[in-house]
């Protein structure tokens, strides 16, 4: 991974700034954002675990109707998930528009995230 993003970078880094060098990210792209993120969120156990482990923590047995419990947490959760995401769509939305007209800001991230990743398996061969 290191060193892909470090030819990633050096591409972007020599690249004239019309040039097309997001050729992964007009793939993905393609697909429809909510049928890639339903697919990734149902077919994720991680989640579902999770969310049958930690809802069922703040259900009361004893009340009359429990799955008004359970929809109301579900609610409140998609709620703050919409929020959360929605801030992050609009910060990534301003990241690319900023980092698409500076390319050699962008071009010095991804070399320098190579480093990192090559530091990282470096040091993971070390110790």
């Amino acid at each position: 991974m290191g060193v892909g993003l470090l030819r990633s970078g050096q591409q972007r880094w020599s690249s004239p700034a019309d040039a097309n060098v997001y050729e992964i990210q007009a793939r993905l792209m393609q697909l429809h954002p909510l049928l890639a993120a339903l697919s990734l969120s149902l077919t994720n156990p991680k989640a579902i675990f999770f969310f049958i482990a930690f809802f069922s923590q703040f259900i009361q047995p004893s009340f009359e109707h429990p799955a008004l419990s359970f929809v109301y947490l579900a609610t409140v959760l998609q709620c703050m998930s919409m929020t959360y995401l929605a801030g992050l769509i609009f910060i990534g939305q301003y990241c690319s528009k900023y980092f698409k007209n500076h390319q050699r800001i962008s071009a010095v991230l991804w070399i320098a995230a190579g480093f990192l990743f090559i530091c990282f398996a470096i040091r993971l061969t070390i110790a």
